[in-house]
């Protein structure tokens, strides 16, 4: 089942399945949003927003309304 990466809560994660078209594109693959095997939501800010996301042994904050771009299998 694919969802969006900003549906993860702290501690999920899942497998990267593609980006949406976006001014963010570029950036998303530049960071290796799809180069790695799994993803995982690691802990969001005291506002919950942006959310900290492990990847390949980088983590990386996104904010929400950025992070919908991530398709994602859980």
């Amino acid at each position: 089942m694919l969802s969006d990466l900003s549906r993860l809560l702290p501690g999920e994660s899942g497998e990267p399945a593609e980006i949406m078209p976006s001014p963010l594109r570029r950036k998303l693959l530049e960071l290796g949003f799809l180069s790695h095997p799994r993803i995982t939501a690691l802990f969001a800010a005291p506002t919950g927003d942006p959310v900290a996301y492990a990847l390949g042994g980088t983590v990386v904050a996104l904010r929400k309304k950025d992070a919908r771009w991530v398709r994602i299998r859980v």
